[in-house]
């Protein structure tokens, strides 16, 4: 069975509700707690002999309780929105049910993954923070049935270690988030703000589709655009040719380097404060602008939080893989197969407390 797992920044998939097209978020721990697989790292987990665990990864064990409670309180979060029949739900011959377990398995690999990674870096639970997953453990034990519980094979070491492993894995995370102190310049991280006027190069039909012009109709607009700019030349003043001429959604907009269309930023970014720029060909039309501030101090600040962030993500992501890529994993297909996403989710009516929404209620993560 092919996994694909997340590690560091990735993008929400579709809601397996919704088209069953899938399940797969912002980091290894988003995954681990949000519930959605993203793309990162291609695990392929090797089918083994039935052994204890349901899958073994590196030497550590996810037993058959710990993937019913991962599995029971995802079932449990569609089941509150979509009612108990989503789990019966079909697309394409593949029932939700099997998507949820898919997920489930998913989010299992990446957190047990997690773990072993913080421990590979030494990475370890304080007191306090020990304290806190005993606190979660007993509020899940304590505002869920034991029966169903019991009837799921769920037992307080599962729910414990599991506490414990979504502990590590944000630690470890927050570690190397941390460590990481990437340098990024004013110029890297610099805003432009501009006044543009843009003469599209194509229609929406009444279908709402995208229809680019024709070759004439290109020329013609390409003709406008360059009266326009003589305008400019001449001393009109953009504000007031921008509001008969512009063709696009905004006049005044505010971007970085890798935010736009090369063309665009080459041109942009070479201007200096109140310069106009030549027309620039783009995928939208022909682009003609005005620099309102060639250096904006705060916006840019607040883009190099940005970069940094995400080059801190980029950072985790490798040296996750590389931990990940070494790591030997098997998939126990007997017990694996005797779990169902409809004998693992809560009897009908139950009233339970979620087991992530807990997580988050004691460590605070969102």
């Amino acid at each position: 069975m092919s996994l694909v797992l997340l590690a560091g920044c990735g993008k929400k998939d579709a809601d397996p509700a919704e088209g069953m097209s899938g399940a797969q978020s912002e980091s290894v721990l988003a995954d681990a707690k949000d519930g959605d697989d993203a793309p990162g790292i291609h695990v392929v987990l090797q089918v083994t002999e039935p052994e204890e665990y349901v899958f073994e990864i590196g030497d550590e064990g996810c037993s058959a309780g710990q993937a019913k409670l991962y599995l029971s309180n995802m079932a449990d979060s569609y089941q509150s929105v979509y009612g108990q029949s989503i789990m019966s739900r079909t697309s394409e011959g593949v029932s939700f049910g099997q998507k949820l377990k898919d997920s489930a398995l998913s989010r299992l690999v990446a957190v047990k993954t997690m773990a072993l990674f913080a421990a590979e870096r030494g990475a370890q639970l304080d007191e306090n923070e020990e304290q806190l997953v005993a606190n979660a453990a007993n509020a899940y034990l304590g505002r869920n049935s034991s029966s169903v519980r019991q009837s799921q094979g769920i037992t307080d070491e599962d729910v414990v270690a599991s506490y414990r492993e979504l502990a590590l894995a944000d630690k470890v995370y927050q570690q190397i988030l941390e460590e990481t102190e990437p340098e990024i310049s004013d110029d890297e991280a610099r805003i432009v703000t501009v006044s543009q006027i843009l003469i599209k190069t194509y229609r929406i039909d009444q279908s709402g589709s995208r229809q680019p012009y024709s070759e004439q109709e290109k020329r013609d607009a390409y003709q406008k655009a360059l009266a326009v700019l003589s305008r400019l030349n001449q001393g009109d003043d953009f504000d007031q040719v921008a509001a008969t001429a512009n063709e696009g959604d905004r006049i005044t907009v505010s971007f970085g380097k890798d935010e736009r269309e090369e063309a665009i930023s080459e041109a942009a970014f070479a201007l200096g404060t109140d310069e106009i720029s030549r027309v620039v060909e783009t995928a939208d039309g022909y682009l003609i602008m005005k620099c309102i501030q060639s250096f904006d101090r705060e916006q840019t600040d607040k883009r190099k939080v940005q970069i940094a962030k995400m080059r801190k993500e980029e950072t985790f992501s490798r040296m996750y893989e590389d931990f990940a890529s070494q790591l030997t994993r098997s998939l126990n297909e007997e017990e694996w197969n005797r779990i169902s996403a409809d004998s693992a989710a809560a009897t009908p009516g139950d009233d339970n407390a979620n087991f992530f929404t807990i997580y988050q209620e004691y460590f605070g993560k969102e």
